[in-house]
């Protein structure tokens, strides 16, 4: 069951919270700014609605208190307003980056509608919010770096150690002035579709660094669907240059070193879904499997390749690919 934290004054006409609860929401009524940053912080809740006449304090008022909250936690805000509301006031509301406005008199078919989609946007969460992330990205094995509008904001361990030194000049330069992105016109479009958002994830292969080591790349931009962010990461895919020369080798002598990434039917197909961006579920869904099986199918995938993570499998499976083609 959905639950939604109402906060209104305590003499307040009742008839959004009989809606609600007549219409299968679990509702709790606040009636003070601290009663309601408890509420946000009991992780209980699905959504916050909240009057913008409090007497003392306005809704705008609310928000701003518990916005940090409400971001880390993934919480939609609605402010419930009157329909004669100044358009200057209607301004702050996106201005603030309030989720939704309910009008009175209510509308109960608006009132669902648009708590429908808010759901439904809830479920693409942004990476790069999840409380976790920031300890995930920095200890992670997987060389990665942390881009925010168009600049590198941080990068984790393992890039340090792939590029020494010249890793500390990475910080707030854009991505262009660190990589070689426009040697190669089917690099230069992939990132430019993924850098103005007509996808949210691309590959690209073998890219050089435009100063330090001259040794070249795979690199994996993801965004995620979180509409709009402003936000992505890298994961730089790095082999050696013996190994690339072994891989050349086999393949002008025929004999490719395919065992070592031969995968069955099935991980093929795992494969070439969570390459194309299937979450588990839709996987399991398409392939008539558990999730369970196909877990077992990506930890054979990253064995095989001796990944730490099917990102970073992907990326060596079409680095393969690459150089056999």
């Amino acid at each position: 069951m959905i639950k939604i934290l109402l906060v209104q004054l305590e003499d307040c006409d009742s008839s959004l919270f009989e809606l609600l609860s007549e219409n299968g929401f679990d509702v709790s009524q606040v009636f003070e700014v601290g009663d309601a940053l408890k509420g946000i912080n009991s992780k209980k809740f699905d959504l916050v609605f909240c009057d913008h006449d409090l007497g003392n304090h306005d809704g705008f008022y609310v928000f701003k208190s518990i916005q940090s909250f409400l971001k880390e936690l993934f919480i939609p805000f609605f402010l419930i307003m009157d329909r004669n509301v100044l358009k200057e006031e209607l301004m702050l509301v996106y201005e603030l980056g309030i989720d939704n406005v309910i009008f009175k008199p209510f509308d109960k078919d608006s009132i669902l509608n648009k708590i429908e989609q808010t759901l439904k946007k809830k479920t693409e969460v942004n990476l790069f919010r999840v409380k976790d992330f920031k300890s995930f990205f920095k200890y992670s094995l997987a060389p990665m770096i942390w881009v925010s509008d168009e600049k590198i904001q941080t990068i984790n361990y393992a890039v340090g150690k792939i590029l020494g030194d010249y890793s500390e000049q990475l910080v707030d330069k854009k991505v262009e002035q660190i990589f070689e992105l426009k040697e190669e016109d089917t690099t230069r479009l992939s990132y430019f579709k993924f850098k103005h958002q007509v996808v949210n994830e691309c590959f690209l292969n073998s890219i050089k660094l435009k100063e330090g080591i001259s040794q070249t790349f795979d690199l994996y931009l993801y965004r995620g669907k979180f509409t709009g962010s402003t936000e992505y990461l890298i994961e730089v895919c790095y082999l050696p240059s013996e190994l690339k020369n072994k891989i050349r080798k086999n393949k002008n002598s025929g004999n490719s070193d395919e065992a070592s990434l031969k995968l069955t039917s099935r991980e093929q197909e795992v494969f070439r879904l969570s390459a194309d961006g299937l979450p588990l579920k839709l996987i399991a869904e398409k392939l008539n499997i558990s999730r369970r099986t196909v877990e077992r199918h990506r930890a054979n995938i990253m064995q095989k390749t001796n990944s730490n993570s099917i990102i970073e499998a992907i990326s060596k499976i079409r680095n393969y690919e690459y150089h056999n083609s």
